[in-house]
């Protein structure tokens, strides 16, 4: 893994994150005004139509007192005059009175100004009506009193109580105007603190989230710039433990040379002894040991070098199985060999692969009793070529198969036969390869490990 670089760049990607948040944060702000002023746009807009009403309502009721108060003047005139010009004034008077009574109807849905304009309309139709035979009584010759004292008797009362009611629908109409035009004012004043407080919180808001938006940039730098030091001193202290690896692995290996071929040649020269035979086993765990951990080391560290060439599969199985046919002999196991005709040559390294292959099978012999079974064998598929390894040992419990190949680690009941690296180095081994390997077991049943490669690395069937 490549350690994580921290330079001005990724200082500045975390700065244009900020200023990225707040420009945010203020679109959201203006989006938020935009949407309280065209509330407010259209409430103010509802209250002044709500009062543009009421005010042609008043007009057109001033108009209505106006009309019949024209119309009720030039009733007098006739009277007086018996010229036909008034009363043709007094009927253009009556049909505007009619007219704007209509238009107050039309524009309102309120009972209560329905029932006074249905009164004020029978009003005006029952002093039309009881002003008829009046104005007759004058044409056909009647004195100015008679006609008088008629219009006295029939018509006054009715015209103070029209004029009432068009006096009374007048000021309902004035008073609903100005309580339109206070709502209205209410109103607005009631949104307009309520976009003050909304932007004070909303300013509050970003304020907030930008403190902790700049809060969060620099516990970020601050963490990205511990990280890249405790990754610099990682690497460092696994450099320094990869060389003293090597640097002991090599110094040891020296010496241990020299021991063995000393011992060798002592025993040459006297014989096999038993202490020299000792001797010598021991010297060739301590180099398999130091084997092992160079190859560990050089796995962990992602530094595996394979020799890559045409391998023949069946042909590195039977020397595995030949090389350890003795030591199977010794123990009274079986070792069979399976090979596949069709299996074909891949491109590995002999020599990995044979170690993979020679680690696989010495496991089975350790653990396999006297009288067991090991069959190597290869299958060969469009899709794979599986090698495979199995015994009749005592097997591996379900809850361990998942530990298998981790580094170090041994069944407690066989602990003291290994170093617990070789299957671990296996892994790494096949999967350089581009293949993996398995594992399949039943406590009592022994087990079988399959070392899966892929065809990417197939040449001709052989």
């Amino acid at each position: 893994m490549n350690p994580p670089t921290l330079h001005r760049g990724k200082l500045l990607g975390h700065e244009t994150k900020l200023y990225f948040g707040i420009a945010l944060l203020l679109l959201g702000f203006i989006a938020a005004l935009a949407v309280g002023y065209l509330s407010l746009e259209e409430v103010v807009g509802r209250q002044k139509g709500i009062a543009d009403s009421h005010a042609d309502a008043l007009i057109l009721a001033e108009r209505l007192s106006r009309e019949s108060a024209t119309q009720f003047s030039f009733m007098p005139l006739y009277v007086l005059s018996k010229d036909p010009a008034f009363l043709i004034q007094e009927r253009t008077a009556s049909s505007k009175f009619a007219v704007t009574l209509s238009q107050l109807r039309k524009g309102y849905n309120d009972e209560g100004d329905f029932e006074l304009l249905n009164e004020i309309e029978k009003l005006h139709e029952a002093h039309e009506i009881t002003g008829l035979p009046g104005i007759r009584m004058r044409a056909e010759g009647a004195t100015i009193s008679e006609v008088h004292d008629y219009f006295q008797q029939m018509t006054a009362g009715i015209g103070a109580r029209l004029r009432d009611a068009i006096s009374r629908f007048v000021r309902d109409k004035t008073e609903d105007l100005t309580a339109a035009r206070a709502a209205f004012a209410a109103t607005t004043q009631r949104l307009l603190k309520f976009l003050i407080a909304a932007s004070s919180l909303a300013l509050l808001f970003m304020a907030l989230v930008s403190f902790m938006l700049v809060r969060f940039i620099r516990e970020k730098r601050d963490s990205d710039l511990d990280r890249e030091r405790l990754f610099a001193k990682e690497k460092q202290l696994s450099q320094i433990r990869k060389e003293t690896v090597e640097m002991v692995s090599h110094d040891l290996k020296n010496p241990l040379a020299g021991v063995k071929l000393r011992l060798q040649m002592l025993d040459r020269r006297i014989g096999p002894e038993r202490d020299l035979s000792a001797a010598l086993d021991s010297v060739r765990m301590m180099e398999k040991l130091i084997s092992d951990l160079l190859d560990h080391t050089k796995i962990g560290a992602g530094h595996l070098s394979l020799s890559l060439a045409d391998t023949d599969v069946n042909k590195l199985l039977r020397s595995c199985v030949d090389g350890l046919e003795l030591l199977a002999r010794e123990k009274a196991v079986d070792l069979i060999l399976n090979s596949d005709p069709k299996a074909p040559h891949v491109k590995g390294d002999s020599s990995r692969l044979g170690q993979v292959v020679n680690n696989l099978v010495g496991n089975a012999i350790k653990f396999t009793p006297a009288g067991g079974q090991i069959k190597v064998g290869c299958s060969y598929s469009e899709q794979n070529l599986r090698l495979t390894v199995t015994d009749t040992g005592p097997g591996i419990a379900a809850d361990k198969l998942a530990h298998v190949f981790d580094r170090f680690w041994q069944d407690g009941q066989t602990a003291s036969l290994g170093t617990g690296l070789g299957l671990a180095i296996a892994k790494g081994i096949v999967e350089a390869h581009g293949g993996k390997i398995e594992v399949e077991s039943e406590p009592g049943h022994g087990c079988r490990f399959s070392v899966v490669l892929p065809p990417e690395i197939f040449y001709t069937v052989a």
